[in-house]
């Protein structure tokens, strides 16, 4: 892939993210987005959406599925709308790296 194509799928990247950016699907957030350029599991060149979600409701361990089902369709959409140069990946990661719980507090100073 040359530069040119690199810098075209970098835009792609921006523009999905930018699509997905403080959507709600459900009490599923995306607080914010990224795409950053990288080498798939085959060594092609591919761009990673990466989107960061509100933390999941209180006593759950992760979101709901049908909300992130949800998620995943509007980024078909996006993508189609997009339609970046190469392929996309959605990441799925937490905003914060990891949930508070402050039963957890005390273990950090072991």
């Amino acid at each position: 892939m040359n530069s040119t194509q690199v810098r075209e799928l970098e835009q792609a990247g921006r523009d999905l993210a930018e699509r997905l950016t403080g959507r709600s699907f459900g009490a599923t957030k995306v607080e914010r987005a990224d795409a950053v350029v990288g080498l798939n599991s085959f060594d092609e060149t591919s761009v990673f959406v990466r989107v960061f979600l509100n933390d999941p409701p209180s006593g759950k361990e992760t979101w709901d599925r049908r909300e992130l089902s949800q998620l995943r369709a509007a980024y078909r959409e996006a993508l189609g709308a997009v339609e970046p140069p190469a392929d996309a990946y959605l990441v799925l990661q937490p905003a914060t790296p990891e949930p508070t719980n402050p039963e957890d507090e005390d273990l950090s100073e072991v």
